[in-house]
């Protein structure tokens, strides 16, 4: 879910977009959106929405994305990036996106506790492939190996990845969700602006 707007005189130009590499997710949001888009054009004269739906991983999709918000002139940018996983999306990515606009904003889930819990510390080569996509390397995690305690180790590992997104924007306020049913993940939200980061952590 990639919205973001501009305002004139009171009207609202909005492009929304929205993507899934699931087909079937897909057509299911396609449906499900189809009766309030239309409620929106009937009831909402001057909020102008354009919608349009992606089917691919969004790596692939975001070159077309970032093509979209470049030709049009938008003061708001917000990305919901909810991969259900860790390693679908590239800190490169983050970065890139967080310097689209100034106003750039972006809600992050990353499965902290997947990555942390399959991290081998006596398997280089498994090691820097878990971790290539954060551009962490293998030697920056061993340079605190000399830790006896495994769960001293994993827990410099989760402050390292959290340092990597840190180097992403310049306001990072990351809130851990301890989910009852499931793994522990990291909700993060990425603002370039102070005030967004207050109304997001108000």
């Amino acid at each position: 879910l990639f919205p973001y707007t501009t305002l004139f005189r009171s009207e609202i130009q909005c492009l929304l977009l929205l993507n899934d590499a699931d087909r079937g997710a897909l057509e299911t949001l396609r449906s499900n959106c189809a009766p309030l888009l239309a409620a929106i054009k009937d009831q909402a004269a001057g909020l102008h929405l354009e919608v349009r739906f992606f089917n691919d991983e969004f790596e692939k999709s975001y070159p077309e994305i970032k093509s979209l918000i470049a030709q049009g002139r938008f003061r708001n940018v917000l990305f919901n990036l909810d991969q259900c996983g860790h390693s679908q999306i590239t800190r490169d990515t983050v970065r890139d996106i967080m310097q689209l606009t100034g106003s750039a904003e972006i809600f992050y889930t990353f499965a902290i506790q997947a990555l942390i819990t399959f991290l081998h510390r006596r398997d280089p080569k498994q090691l820097a492939a878990r971790v290539q996509h954060l551009g962490i390397s293998a030697d920056e995690l061993s340079s605190f190996d000399r830790l006896m305690n495994n769960s001293t180790w994993l827990g410099e590992a989760e402050r390292m990845v959290f340092e990597t997104f840190r180097t992403c924007a310049p306001y990072v306020s990351p809130f851990s969700i301890h989910n009852p049913d499931g793994w522990r993940y990291w909700l993060i939200h990425l603002a370039n602006n102070y005030r967004a980061r207050q109304v997001y952590n108000n």
